[in-house]
């Protein structure tokens, strides 16, 4: 308990245990236009001014189970005017997910700080019911700051619907931006009311990090009292449902934008050359590599054109024109697709909006992108941007100098597309309602594919059939039905429930080697735990990560790891095919990793394996193998005796195709109690092949 008074915070507070710390500042009415505020515990930020953790107080809980609360206090500036080159005055942490921690009833009053409250690591609790006022004058500032972990929260499912986010309920907020995010960021903004603040994020796009990864932003007011703002928020990645929210006063433009998606590798302003600009050629990005807007992995990138620029650029806006006077394209058929300067170090690339017979247009908000004369350009075509707005569950990247772990290389992550969802969403003034749109035209969002504009009315705080049914339980981890309760539990104060996927579990999977492997066929396997609920199962399969076949399902039940094993046919000689384990049950879907094998040549030498005995007796025995023939007349029998010298044959029999069979021989004449040694062997005009050497004793 801290009492009432004024105080100066002169050092930085690490809290690591579970504890509440409550001041005795009140308000009520959090999440209006007037709150009211009793201003009882004030803390004066003079915390030192250096590094990037400048914070008042720092809550960093190691474990999901401790619980960390804080409340009632007022955070106000101190002697300095110093600007905080930090991360704002409050940092909430936890090593793993930890759904116990709360911000409450906290007045941020005209801090010296860029932003309020840093979420980040496993954090998903709650902030509820505080005031945030902005310093005007000292720059861009966000009232939080969400992240969460680059592997674990953009290899899982969105969630939609249950306590897997953090909270940002209730609060009045008068600040540049309401949020801002990366590095897999998940947040549920609702019931708020903001005061020329916008919801916003960072997407893919600088360093290792990646962007925010899922948001739900329904039931707030934005209320936009400056004639120089626009009514829209931002989102750089990922995926998100916008709702029920109330836009009012009297901005400089009403857009008919809810919010806007913007995917900043598409041109060179900022991406990182980590990920590189997706312009058609980036390994992370799934790119037109056929010419016909297909994406074969491992394939090079398509070149549509390429040619020298006659007549340098001219700018008008934001788009640039250059010209090659040496062709003749239809109009506009390059809309949408890259251009790239050959040879340029930086600044090298961006998409067309626009082109006649003989000149390119391309997005050029600012100077660094010009084409010279004799300057050479390429044109490529990026189907899916690692990320991009409408794209959700990848695969693992991870790693300093990224890495697909999937494909073990820098590569394309394999994005499932998570389409965005506007709904609700009314300009009160005027009753326009408010909808998803993209920056500048950007061409790899496209509406009704990566993101839907719904319209307006639906009931209130209601979830339509087109939502609900996208995002089953396959695609959400759970079945989206409607949002979280409200308010939170911790603010309630009943315990978190836990989510129905806990409840149900999804199956465990393992992709085994392929087995009968021949020329033209195989047999695939692995492994399926269901886990207790019905499951079905199957293999993807193809000469790429992105499959293109699939098995039939097979149903397992059971709480029991199983052996699967599908066999296919119709492949080509000589060629190397990725399969693997794919199994789906109530609690979601589960891949398995990916595997590889080689088909055989059309022709070749016979292949052979020993296999156990059986029938044994005291004088008798039958043995076994498989042989495939590889596509030549082959002759087939098993040698046998006493020792490894054999010096006993079978008869021969003879085999032809291109398929697996199995092969028997009876022999007699065995002396009881007696060890016997046994193997295959084949021939055709290719060689002969020995199986493994295998033994068994007659009774």
């Amino acid at each position: 308990m801290v009492p009432a008074g004024t105080f100066s915070w002169t050092a930085r507070l690490v809290i690591t245990k579970g504890i509440t710390l409550q001041g005795q500042t009140t308000i009520s009415g959090a999440g209006t236009a007037n709150p009211i505020i009793n201003d009882g515990t004030i803390v004066r930020d003079d915390t030192p001014r250096s590094g990037a953790y400048a914070y008042i107080l720092a809550a960093q809980m190691a474990t999901g189970t401790q619980s960390f609360r804080l409340t009632g206090i007022t955070f106000t500036a101190g002697t300095t005017t110093v600007l905080c080159p930090g991360n704002g005055p409050i940092r909430l942490h936890a090593d793993t997910e930890n759904k116990n921690m709360r911000v409450d009833h906290c007045h941020f009053d005209h801090l010296y700080q860029t932003r309020c409250i840093w979420v980040n690591g496993g954090c998903l609790g709650v902030a509820d019911h505080n005031v945030m006022e902005r310093r005007t004058g000292i720059g861009s500032t966000e009232a939080f700051l969400l992240s969460s972990t680059n592997d674990r929260s953009w290899a899982d499912y969105p969630r939609y619907g249950t306590d897997k986010f953090f909270f940002v309920e209730d609060n009045t907020i008068e600040f540049g931006a309401a949020t801002d995010t990366d590095t897999g960021a998940r947040f549920v903004f609702r019931h708020n009311h903001t005061i020329n603040a916008v919801v916003t994020g960072h997407g893919t796009e600088g360093g290792t990090i990646r962007g925010g990864r899922v948001n739900e932003v329904y039931d707030n007011t934005f209320n936009w009292t400056q004639v120089s703002h626009v009514v829209e928020g931002g989102q750089r990645s990922g995926t998100c449902l916008w709702h029920d929210n109330i836009a009012t006063g009297t901005p400089a433009s009403v857009s008919g934008k809810i919010c806007t998606f913007g995917d900043y590798r598409l041109s060179y302003i900022r991406p990182d050359p980590l990920w590189g600009l997706a312009i058609g050629t980036s390994v992370w990005d799934a790119n037109d590599t056929e010419g016909n807007g297909t994406f074969v992995e491992g394939h090079p990138p398509f070149l549509f054109a390429s040619g020298s620029a006659t007549r340098g650029t001219t700018i008008s806006g934001i788009s640039a024109t250059f010209t090659d006077s040496t062709r003749n394209w239809a109009s506009n058929q390059w809309v949408g697709y890259s251009i790239k300067k050959v040879g340029a170090d930086t600044a090298y690339g961006s998409y067309i909006t626009a082109n006649t017979a003989n000149t390119i247009t391309y997005y050029h908000p600012q100077a660094g992108l010009g084409f010279n004369i004799g300057d050479q350009y390429q044109i490529h075509r990026v189907l899916v941007m690692m990320d991009q707005n409408g794209g959700g569950r990848s695969d693992l990247i991870q790693g300093s100098a990224p890495i697909n772990t999937t494909t073990g290389t820098a590569s394309y992550a394999h994005t499932v597309k998570e389409p965005c969802y506007s709904w609700n969403n009314i300009y009160q003034p005027t009753g326009a309602v408010l909808g998803f749109s993209t920056v500048d035209a950007q061409p790899t969002p496209k509406l009704n594919i990566d993101y839907f504009n719904l319209g307006g009315g639906f009931p209130a705080d209601t979830t339509p059939a087109v939502v609900s049914s996208r995002y089953t339980a396959a695609l959400n981890g759970v079945a989206y039905t409607g949002t979280f309760a409200y308010p939170h539990p911790l603010v309630s104060g009943q315990p978190t429930p836990t989510p129905s996927p806990t409840a149900t579990p999804s199956p465990t999977v393992t992709t085994n080697p392929a087995t009968n492997i021949a020329s033209f066929a195989a047999a695939l396997n692995g492994s399926v735990n269901p886990r207790g609920s019905t499951t079905t199962v199957y293999f993807q399969w193809g000469t790429t990560t992105s499959y293109g076949h699939t098995t039939s399902t097979q149903t397992q039940t059971g709480n029991t790891s199983r052996p699967i094993t599908a066999n296919i046919s119709g492949l080509s000689a000589s060629h190397l095919y990725h399969f693997r384990i794919v199994a789906t049950n109530g609690g979601g879907t589960s891949f398995g990793s990916d595997r590889t094998f080689t088909t055989l040549s059309a022709t070749g030498p016979p292949v052979v394996t020993t296999n156990p005995a059986t029938n044994i007796t005291t004088s008798s025995a039958r043995l076994n193998g498989t042989l495939n023939p590889h596509g030549l007349t082959t002759t087939v029998r098993f040698q046998w005796g006493t020792t490894t010298s054999y010096g006993h044959t079978t008869p021969m029999q003879t085999q032809t195709g291109n398929t697996y069979r199995n092969i028997t021989a009876n022999i007699s004449g065995l002396s009881a109690s007696h060890l016997y040694h046994f193997r295959i062997v084949a021939t055709n005009s290719a060689g002969t092949r020995f199986g493994i050497d295998r033994t068994f004793k007659t009774p």
